[in-house]
């Protein structure tokens, strides 16, 4: 017990070094799945994220697994309910005996039994791991061995969304500095606007960005630039 108490802390530590030490995605996650792993004593292990358009579960990430299917996962109902399951829980939800119960979910990892960890964010749940595992999982001391691993992961993408939040915040300061300087300097609003407009839509990723003005003469509102 005493060993075994010794491993968990020096691997959790060796992880807290990473997490404190990595900033990319791409470096954190092999971590992150070994480490999950590890502590479960499995085979492999998924991380999945919701779709924000269809609400869907798609695999962003794994480790173990020979292919990983760009179909949504948990998608009959029974494995829907499980999924619920498991974020109202809250804590590890074990999943035995997957050929029987949950045969697709059984063909994606390979296992016959599975835990799953929900990853509860600071606003909502961010996903689910799941780590296909030999041993049938039991719910004594599922959540005190498993609860380091599913923080770890909340800690990873929180800190990838504070991220990006504040790489958007930067990038748009400087549209908008940019637009201030060409609007100034050549004192063509109009064409600021286009350049605004084209510079939004490459950063946000969008089909289109207009600007529509109101014209308060023939009260209004008029298309005044856009990117396209």
């Amino acid at each position: 017990g005493k060993i075994a108490e010794v491993i968990d802390s020096f691997r959790f530590a060796n992880l807290a070094r990473v997490l404190a030490r990595h900033t990319r995605m791409a470096d954190l996650l092999p971590h992150l799945h070994e480490y999950a792993v590890d502590t479960a004593k499995g085979r492999c292990s998924v991380l999945l994220q919701t779709n924000p358009r269809t609400g869907l579960l798609h695999a962003t990430s794994a480790f173990g697994l020979d292919y990983l299917p760009t179909s949504p996962w948990l998608t009959v109902d029974t494995e829907m309910r499980l999924a619920e399951a498991a974020r109202s829980a809250d804590t590890p939800v074990p999943a035995p005996d997957l050929p029987t119960r949950y045969p697709g979910l059984a063909s994606h990892l390979g296992t016959r039994h599975a835990v799953l960890l929900p990853l509860a964010g600071l606003d909502t749940t961010l996903g689910l791991v799941i780590i296909g595992v030999d041993k049938e999982p039991s719910g004594h001391d599922l959540d005190a061995t498993l609860a380091p691993v599913a923080d770890a992961f909340v800690l990873a993408l929180e800190r990838l969304r504070l991220q990006r939040d504040a790489d958007l915040q930067h990038d748009v300061r400087l549209l908008l500095q940019d637009f201030s300087q060409r609007v100034s300097s050549a004192l063509n609003l109009r064409a600021g606007l286009e350049i605004f407009c084209d510079g939004a839509a490459r950063l946000f990723g969008a089909d289109r960005v207009s600007v529509w003005l109101h014209d308060r003469q023939h009260r209004e509102v008029v298309l005044d630039a856009s990117s396209d």
